[in-house]
């Protein structure tokens, strides 16, 4: 690593250092700061003149520092996606408890698919999903389905980097309202996937039902039906919650 990287580095965890302050103070003076970061008045001065311009701190009347608008932006943005997960579960658990197969939520996130909500079956032998997981768009029942509903602009970007469907494929996805995968992302691991959609048809999430292919096989259809109407309650939910916020 580079002279200039190292000092890249270090800057930024001193950045987030003096940040970490405001978590136990609301308001804090430059002095107070230096004394909590354990940092010389003159690095704290450089480095807050710098928050303050991000919009990350800012300056009040007492000319004492609080956090800024930005953080509050990122608060807004955890809190809203707590609540649609906290949506979400209701339909989660009732797939789960149904059918006892572990049940997920995935948004779309810079070209991939991230797990923000999950309830494991409680078989031995069961799919494991990890929450925050992070996967592309061309593995398995949930990615076919966002890529079904995505918009043109987003499809042919993705194109573009060699995730390719054919447009019959990904128009009989559209007109079932969901996809399966039978052993294709992992073998002898089965997975039904459906849209969550606004009033629009714009997706805003996909949930999905997973586990063992042999066991999944016997109760296909009717997990299909449940999926399908789970998935257009969060719908109206969504909906719902997005016209109040």
């Amino acid at each position: 690593m580079t002279k200039e990287k190292i000092e890249s580095v270090r800057s930024l965890e001193r950045g987030f250092k003096i940040l970490e302050c405001f978590t136990e103070h609301v308001t804090l003076s430059l002095t107070e700061i230096a004394l909590y970061t354990d940092l010389s008045v003159t690095t704290c001065n450089r480095l807050v003149k710098t928050l303050v311009e991000m919009k990350y701190l800012e300056k009040n009347f007492q000319k004492k520092y609080t956090l800024g608008p930005k953080i509050n932006a990122f608060l807004e943005s955890v809190n809203r996606k707590n609540d649609i997960v906290e949506i979400a579960n209701e339909s989660l658990i009732r797939l789960k408890n149904k059918f006892n197969e572990t049940a997920s939520m995935y948004l779309e996130q810079n070209s991939n698919r991230v797990c923000v909500a999950k309830v494991e079956s409680s078989h031995a032998l069961r799919r494991t999903v990890k929450l925050g997981e992070v996967l592309p768009l061309n593995r398995g029942a949930v990615g076919e389905v966002f890529l079904a509903f995505m918009s043109i602009d987003k499809k042919v970007n993705l194109i573009n980097k060699n995730i390719v469907y054919t447009d019959s494929f990904l128009d009989k996805i559209r007109k079932q309202n969901y996809s399966i995968n039978d052993g294709v992302q992992e073998p002898g691991v089965y997975a039904i996937a459906a849209p969550v959609l606004d009033s629009s048809n714009n997706i805003l999430s996909v949930i999905s039902v997973s586990g063992p292919s042999d066991r999944i096989k016997k109760y296909e259809s009717e997990l299909i039906v449940e999926i399908k109407k789970e998935a257009e309650i969060l719908s109206k939910e969504l909906v719902k919650y997005n016209k109040r916020n």
